[in-house]
């Protein structure tokens, strides 16, 4: 009877024992559904096409690349599935600086993009930790453009309206801090701007891509 009792309380301590030992080491279920707070950081590389409607310019590339540097606010929903869906808006400053010889050798023609702002929707899959998704919506662009050595001219400028489509992968740290990489071709058209003296109106086709990685806080 005792080794009866004896062997029952061994197997009821390791039993136990087991099952502990497996809620340890099977890890919590992370939910990516919550708001989110963070920075960025990367670069752009923007291509700058010009174009005269009077033929007084060649059509020529200012294409330029720079640093990028801004934040990031969102918010996602883990459905059924693992499917997780979620909207962001993102503003970075942009250090983007291309010039080129726009007749001939001279005179040198410059375009400067000083920010780029991102309204999209994501919709991705999660697995565990890891997220990986695709993105796309509205851009907002402000750009610059001159020319100097020659006629000391600039145009107009200011922001511009777009699109733009992505991808990004996200990794959970631990419940409340996030980090991820994400990629975004923008595209801004072609817009004809005046102000100059010659040519008075040149039109400008802009679109790029913004590579950046980033850290996020999990609310």
């Amino acid at each position: 009877m005792i080794k009866t009792f004896k062997a029952a309380a061994l197997a009821l301590m390791l039993g136990t024992t087991s099952a502990m030992a497996a809620d340890i080491s099977a890890p919590a279920a992370f939910d990516w559904s919550g708001g989110y707070l963070g920075i960025d950081f990367g670069a752009a590389l923007n291509s700058s096409q010009w174009s005269s409607p009077t033929n007084s310019y060649l059509p020529f590339n200012t294409n330029g690349s720079g640093a990028a540097l801004g934040g990031v606010l969102g918010y996602r929903r883990q459905m059924e599935n693992n499917v997780v869906i979620g909207a962001e808006v993102s503003g970075d400053w942009v250090g983007v600086d291309g010039e080129a010889n726009c007749v001939t050798f001279t005179p040198t023609c410059i375009t400067k993009q000083d920010f780029l702002g991102l309204g999209q929707v994501n919709i991705g899959l999660a697995q565990g930790r890891a997220h990986v998704y695709i993105s796309g919506g509205a851009a907002l662009g402000d750009y610059h453009y001159s020319e100097i050595t020659s006629l000391n001219q600039a145009w107009d400028g200011g922001m511009r309206l777009g699109w733009t489509a992505g991808a990004g992968f996200d990794y959970a740290i631990n419940d409340k801090w996030l980090a991820g990489v994400r990629w975004n071709y923008y595209d801004f058209g072609t817009q004809s701007n005046g102000g100059g003296i010659s040519p008075v109106v040149v039109n400008f086709k802009e679109s790029g891509n913004l590579i950046t990685a980033r850290i996020e806080y999990k609310f």
